[in-house]
């Protein structure tokens, strides 16, 4: 693959390369050109890679997961600053994967911008349901960037006609974002952090399946965490931190349970955990909750 680099450390000591198509593949997306707050990001797929051998290897539910039928594949190759170059990059590397019919595939970032960037290289219909403590449907953040990470869900929604979005547990958002969405409800569903704990389980997931029974068809269905959409007191090492108020990981991982209810419908799932800052998590301690997700994703919908 062109622009894959392996890895000198991969995530629980899994193997390298491309075997079978039912595996579980790993990648690395260390993109951070338009984050606005803090930085360090990119970093995120190396020192997630380097925590996780040191970590029991168990899920929430109390699952051991193997590295058995896991691989990773390394690093997409970036040119830092280049957001163009690197949109592309990440574009055509996602085309590549989805033309050798890999079907569990988890994207490490990066800033949340690769959601867009990936997303862009699917030709097939697209389920994106994201998880996220901003709307990210900016038209422009900062003033006068087009493509941003506060801003790629309003790309998206403007550019492909394939892209379908559950946005889910928002709680900072500003009317411009709002009202974006009420001229996309077709094909926007949005679900705030107050909506979200006002329903039940099963009311959560009828008007999830509603939304989606308006979809003909669906090829592949993307699942995006971002990972401020955690309180605070929980994940605080994030580039742009929201304030109290955000999902409990128990609360997180309901939603998640539900959310194969409509994979279903699939068997292509894409998933990518972003916004991870370890620079601003010196001793390392919520990189176990990161790996701990990952391992999370594993469990619920590749095996």
């Amino acid at each position: 693959m062109t622009y894959i680099v392996e890895p000198t450390s991969t995530f629980i000591q899994s193997q390298t390369g491309i075997g079978d198509l039912e595996n579980i593949y790993i990648i690395g997306i260390p993109l951070e050109d338009t984050t606005s707050f803090r930085q360090g990001t990119k970093y995120a797929p190396t020192i997630i890679r380097q925590v996780s051998p040191y970590l029991e290897a168990t899920t929430s539910t109390l699952r051991n997961i193997t590295n058995k039928n896991i691989r990773d594949l390394g690093d997409i190759a970036l040119l830092h600053g280049n957001i163009t170059e690197n949109v592309r990059r990440i574009r055509e590397t996602i085309k590549e994967l989805i033309m050798k019919d890999l079907r569990k595939i988890i994207l490490i970032g990066g800033e949340h911008t690769i959601t867009y960037a990936s997303c862009t290289g699917i030709r097939d219909t697209v389920l994106l349901i994201v998880l996220d403590a901003h709307l990210d449907m900016r038209d422009e953040w900062p003033l006068g960037q087009k493509l941003s990470h506060a801003t790629h869900l309003r790309r998206l929604i403007e550019e492909k006609d394939n892209i379908y979005l559950i946005h889910l547990c928002a709680r900072a958002f500003d009317d411009e974002e709002l009202n974006f969405v009420k001229m996309n409800k077709d094909r926007i569903l949005m679900i705030n952090i107050n909506d979200f704990r006002e329903m039940n389980n099963g009311i959560l997931l009828r008007t999830m399946k509603d939304f989606v029974s308006t979809i003909t068809k669906i090829d592949l269905v993307y699942i995006s965490v971002d990972l401020d959409v955690l309180d605070i007191s929980c994940m605080p090492a994030v580039s742009n931190p929201e304030g109290y108020g955000g999902l409990s990981y128990e609360e997180l991982m309901n939603i998640l349970s539900l959310l194969r209810y409509i994979t279903c419908r699939t068997s292509r799932v894409l998933c990518d955990v972003v916004e991870y800052c370890p620079s601003v998590d010196p001793g390392l301690t919520y990189c176990s909750t990161v790996v701990k997700l990952i391992l999370d994703l594993i469990d619920l919908y590749f095996t």
